[in-house]
């Protein structure tokens, strides 16, 4: 089939570039509790020295069933985290997670540490504490680059004493996230008939929305379909095209 190629597709197109986020933690939710049992820590997940725990919570929750409550009872900084999260360097990551913070003796905060090949500490990065209130609030590091050398990071979730410590401390925390953003871009685009297109990328695409596209030249042109391609995660379907896919283009015989 003859195929009609674009000419300056990158400019045609309103949204030439798209941002990924792929999960790297798992049991991020704090939902599986079967290795440790309720008394935790939650499955994936582990906790630093002692004088902390992290057990299972049903009643102050952000998502799903479970949450966790984290107790402790030291001035010394404690954790929960995963460790040796697989990066790469140069690679943008965010870290969130929900914290119910309504003890006035105690917060918490997002801590982001990136290692080296031989486990070597490279260096880190630790968020704002968070605010006493009896609302979850979303912790975040923001968008972070893993440094050079970075090839993996341990996340964790820090809790700290504050003035006036009486000894104890709880947070409640879940949904945590660790993603890594990978922008694709647009490579090629063909029109395959008048109302179709085929819009090629660098990487592959793991999700569409036919209203991210828009087509302009003479006319606007907008789709009500867009699927990947099944065989090839790098290709994307438009049908629906709202006027003929027509302008400056060239015949390929691809």
């Amino acid at each position: 089939m003859k195929k009609v190629l674009f000419i300056g597709f990158l400019m045609l197109f309103a949204f030439a570039q798209f941002a990924f986020a792929t999960e790297l933690l798992t049991n991020e939710g704090f939902e599986n509790w079967t290795v440790n049992g309720a008394t935790g820590p939650p499955d994936d997940w582990n906790l630093s020295g002692t004088s902390i725990t992290g057990s299972q919570e049903t009643t102050n929750v952000h998502g799903g069933t479970y949450s966790t409550n984290i107790t402790w009872t030291t001035t010394s900084t404690r954790y929960l985290r995963q460790q040796a999260v697989p990066v790469t360097e140069g690679t943008n990551y965010l870290f969130t997670f929900w914290a119910l913070d309504n003890d006035p003796d105690g917060r918490v905060r997002v801590a982001i540490r990136w290692y080296d090949a031989g486990s070597g500490f490279v260096s880190g990065y630790y968020g704002d504490y968070s605010a006493d209130s009896p609302d979850w609030q979303q912790m975040s590091s923001g968008l972070q680059a893993a440094p050079a050398t970075a090839v993996t990071a341990d996340i964790e979730i820090r809790v700290y004493d504050v003035s006036g410590w009486d000894g104890e401390a709880t947070v409640y925390v879940d949904d945590a996230s660790f993603t890594a953003s990978t922008t694709v871009e647009i490579s090629k685009a063909y029109s395959i008939s008048d109302s179709e297109i085929d819009v090629f990328y660098t990487n592959d695409v793991t999700s569409v929305n036919a209203a991210d596209y828009t087509l302009t030249g003479t006319a606007t042109i907008t789709f009500s379909g867009a699927t990947i391609d099944g065989s090839d995660a790098k290709i994307v379907h438009l049908t629906g095209a709202s006027a003929t896919v027509d302008g400056d283009r060239t015949l390929d015989n691809i």
